[in-house]
């Protein structure tokens, strides 16, 4: 039971990480990619200039959903939905941030206060 706990905090720690990385990284691009004359990012490839960030959006994704399907009883799951949601939200991905936002509603009250709570401290 007590590695289990310990195996699901290291997931939410790596999934909290992955997340601020993938921020972080992406904003740099961003800045990178608004440095080029408008010229430039016309002939060049978007997606080019956001690969980093794009791996680690992916990662913290799967992350997520992995983390739900092993651990099903997790009181918690709300977080990790929003977690979802968020970076789908920032990515682009609508229809999926949409899905995860409105799952999170259904959650039990409290699923729904753990992430609350979990809102708050952001």
């Amino acid at each position: 039971m007590i590695a289990k706990i310990i195996a699901l905090l290291k997931k939410l720690e790596l999934i909290a990480s992955l997340t601020k990385a993938c921020t972080l990284i992406k904003e740099d691009e961003n800045i990178r990619y608004l440095e080029l004359s408008p010229e430039q990012r016309r002939r060049s490839s978007k997606a080019n200039y956001f690969k980093t960030s794009t791996s680690y959006f992916k990662q913290a994704q799967k992350t997520c959903l992995y983390t739900l399907k092993r651990f099903k009883n997790f009181k918690g799951r709300g977080i990790v939905y929003y977690i979802l949601a968020f970076n789908a939200k920032e990515f682009r991905q609508i229809d999926n941030a949409k899905k995860y936002f409105d799952f999170i509603k259904t959650l039990n009250i409290h699923q729904y206060k753990s992430f609350i709570s979990f809102n708050r401290n952001l």
